[in-house]
């Protein structure tokens, strides 16, 4: 399987295991997520704040994708399991989740690191509404630092622009744990 040194054993397992977690959904064309197997009867149920909802990254984010200006930008989770309150389930797996890029600095000279910053805002529900949610603020920053590195740079300044620091890559399929922010009615048993 390819010379030796491929990479391409690793990434076809990787492949195959982000299908398997992420489905084929799009959850973009199909925000409530897959079908339910079984229709249940329509009734009302009253989603507790608090109620978790587990979502999964649906593209990969990487800091050379960003820009300044992307503070704000939509990033798109789809719901890894279904979510079930008294027996109905209110957040189907696929369901389309959203959150925001917060904050976000590219890769620089003297070693300074990428960083991204986002937030978490909805999931839709299995009637199609956006339920507000709510998680840890995700800060990542990208490469160890090295004290070596950035001394070498404080030290010589005329040095100090050609050491990049790293940048980010945030793998698709990467899981957060979300909680519903606050009460909502949610209309079970809708296709």
């Amino acid at each position: 399987m390819g010379h030796k040194g491929s990479n391409a054993g690793p990434l076809a397992a990787e492949t195959e295991c982000l299908v398997k977690l992420l489905g084929t959904n799009d959850p973009s064309k199909n925000p409530r997520g897959d079908a339910p197997e079984k229709s249940s009867s329509a009734r009302a149920i009253t989603l507790p704040a608090g109620t978790p909802v587990k979502v999964l990254l649906f593209a990969p984010m990487y800091s050379k994708d960003y820009e300044k200006g992307n503070v704000g930008r939509p990033i798109q989770f789809e719901v890894a399991e279904d979510a079930v309150v008294d027996g109905a389930t209110v957040f189907r797996r696929g369901a389309l989740a959203v959150g925001h890029l917060t904050d976000f600095k590219n890769a620089g000279g003297y070693g300074r690191h990428a960083t991204l910053e986002f937030t978490f805002d909805t999931a839709t529900a299995v009637d199609g509404q956006q339920i507000p949610v709510t998680g840890e603020i995700q800060q990542i920053k990208g490469g160890p630092t090295s004290d070596q590195l950035q001394s070498t740079a404080e030290a010589q300044p005329t040095l100090g622009w050609l050491i990049k620091g790293a940048d980010i890559l945030v793998r698709a399929g990467t899981g957060y744990d979300l909680a519903v922010s606050g009460q909502s009615l949610i209309q079970t048993g809708t296709n």
